[in-house]
């Protein structure tokens, strides 16, 4: 089952992340000159689809133990997309003038700069649908262990992943913690 999924996505995968190093390289003259958001995004590019193979390929360490990236990936995947259909509707209203607007020079360099984002970082959109779609499915299918959706289950991402998470990072982040004497290293990673 491997073989049909995780092996055509990386083919697509890789595709995706080709075209985007091609076009910012060839196209936009080496990221524009160094151009920190498109860097940034051929980054996270890169990073969510070495993540996304990882979780098709159903890697044993990476399944079980690596549930706070896990969740880190698949929280900035639903942002990031959010955020793409955000913008994409607003070019839509400013394009088919929804607003309501007078024509200004703001309103031209806007759609310029939304079409050609939109456009440079689409690949981005499949990559994040893909590992959204992946840890959904873990509750119900999974190749590698029988157990997808019992109460053995402790691959997929359940909701006391998500309240562990926010736990650990509000520790992490709380520097009365750091000093306190009532750090249960072994109970908060287990």
């Amino acid at each position: 089952m491997v073989v049909f999924i995780a092996a055509p996505w990386t083919i697509l995968g890789g595709c995706a992340v080709a075209w985007n190093i091609w076009l910012n390289i060839y196209f936009n003259q080496g990221w524009a000159g160094a151009n920190i958001w498109l860097i940034l995004n051929s980054v996270y590019l890169i990073f969510q689809y070495v993540l996304s193979l990882l979780l098709f390929y159903e890697i044993d360490a990476w399944i079980y133990y690596m549930k706070f990236i896990r969740f880190g990936s698949l929280i900035s995947s639903y942002f990031y997309t959010i955020m793409y259909i955000v913008a994409l509707v607003e070019l839509l209203v400013i394009i088919d003038d929804l607003d309501g607007s007078e024509v200004t020079f703001v309103n031209m360099y806007t759609v310029m700069v939304l079409a050609y984002n939109l456009i440079l970082h689409a690949p981005i959109i499949p990559v994040n649908i893909a590992i959204a779609a992946k840890e959904g499915s873990m509750e119900f299918v999974q190749f590698l262990n029988d157990w997808a959706g019992t109460g053995l289950d402790d691959w997929s991402l359940g909701l006391h992943n998500i309240v562990d998470f926010f736990i650990a990072i509000g520790n992490w982040l709380n520097p009365w913690w750091w000093f306190s004497d009532k750090k249960d290293w072994d109970e908060m990673y287990e």
